[in-house]
């Protein structure tokens, strides 16, 4: 296809040092292993399930086996919030400098403006 016909003008084209940049960006944010267990996070809402459907059982919690269930439910959610605070806590990340982060920032802008005005 002749460039005339191309749909990106030539100001669209990045360079091979932004192409790098960016390549470079997102090595650091696709990690081979998810430091996050998605399986952790998706169990946290039906544990909260759990606790709250035990809490409006007709019996409540009235009986010795109801009140050592509700709070077996509860202990397991709060473990399990604890430790997806824990991992989130603990995320690696902020390693650019500040004048790093300024000129990722100013390429994206760059990148902004650019679609927006084309």
């Amino acid at each position: 296809m002749p460039a005339s016909n191309s749909p990106l003008r030539e100001d669209h084209v990045m360079t091979t040092s932004q192409t790098g940049d960016l390549a470079a960006l997102g090595e650091t944010t696709t990690m081979a292993q998810n430091p996050l267990p998605v399986a952790l996070y998706q169990n946290l809402l039906s544990k909260l399930v759990a606790v709250l459907q035990l809490t409006h059982q007709p019996e409540g919690t009235t009986t010795p086996a109801a009140k050592q269930a509700l709070l077996q439910a509860t202990n397991e959610f709060k473990n399990a919030l604890a430790q997806a605070k824990d991992l989130v806590t603990n995320l690696p990340g902020g390693e650019l400098l500040i004048n790093d982060q300024d000129e990722v920032i100013g390429m994206l802008e760059t990148l902004r403006d650019r679609k927006r005005y084309a």
